[in-house]
């Protein structure tokens, strides 16, 4: 059985085969461009390090506007939550602050001081 060098990683790999077993490097064009290859053995960190970061990057920036669609939708159920139930601004409102969310929280718990207010106006 005949095999190929990959000359990206240097892995036998069969004749036939069209990608490299180890690094997936696509074998036809790698053996085609063996200067560019040569380059990319001598630094590995040229391709993959600067891929990797911008694939953590994207996911990161994914993440961080998923959480904010999420953060609006719950806070405004809160909201209306804290506004039949004072209760739960007690504890959603705390969360908020300590999360840097000072508006989010103040106005929770600014619902239960008006919510106190009201309910001490009318047993005088």
């Amino acid at each position: 059985m005949t095999t190929v060098t990959c000359p990206k990683c240097g892995t036998e790999n069969p004749a036939d085969a069209m990608n490299c077993k180890n690094c997936r490097v696509n074998l036809k064009y790698a053996l085609e461009h063996l200067v560019e290859m040569e380059f990319a053995r001598e630094h590995p960190d040229m391709f993959g390090l600067v891929g990797q970061l911008q694939r953590a990057e994207e996911q990161q920036s994914q993440e961080k506007a998923k959480e904010e669609k999420e953060g609006i939708g719950s806070y405004i159920f809160n909201l209306v939550l804290s506004m039949m139930f004072p209760v739960v601004a007690l504890w959603y409102g705390p969360k908020y602050l300590i999360k840097g969310e000072y508006v989010k929280g103040v106005l929770l718990l600014g619902i239960v001081a008006v919510e106190l207010a009201i309910a001490f106006s009318l047993q005088s």
